[in-house]
């Protein structure tokens, strides 16, 4: 199992941050609701986590989400780098959770 944690930033008085992981992948009309409190999508867990995670940085002014994203050799493409050669037909291998926070002076 691959992670990658990420910083981009400073960008527009804000932080983004990233951690990907390998796996089953969440589909689009999911990504909302996954944030929603005890929503597992048929996961383990307890469905609070990514919930607690949204309202702490929500609470710093930061926003979350998340988006596929494919790994090939253990590295992260993000979904909006990979290049036109995919088919439509290749699902991706894991989930990117994005948040951003803002930079405090």
């Amino acid at each position: 199992m691959y992670i990658y944690i990420g910083h981009t930033g400073p960008r527009d008085s804000y932080h983004q941050f990233n951690v990907a992981n390998a796996g089953e992948w969440i589909k689009e009309d999911d990504r909302k609701r996954v944030f929603e409190k005890y929503v597992r999508l048929g996961r383990r867990g307890t469905g609070i986590g990514l919930h607690t995670t949204m309202e702490i940085i929500s609470k710093h002014g930061g926003d979350i989400w998340v988006d596929p994203c494919y790994f090939s050799e253990g590295k992260l493409i993000a979904a909006e780098s990979v290049n036109s050669q995919r088919t439509a037909t290749e699902l991706p291998t894991g989930n990117n959770f994005i948040f951003t926070l803002p930079m405090h002076h």
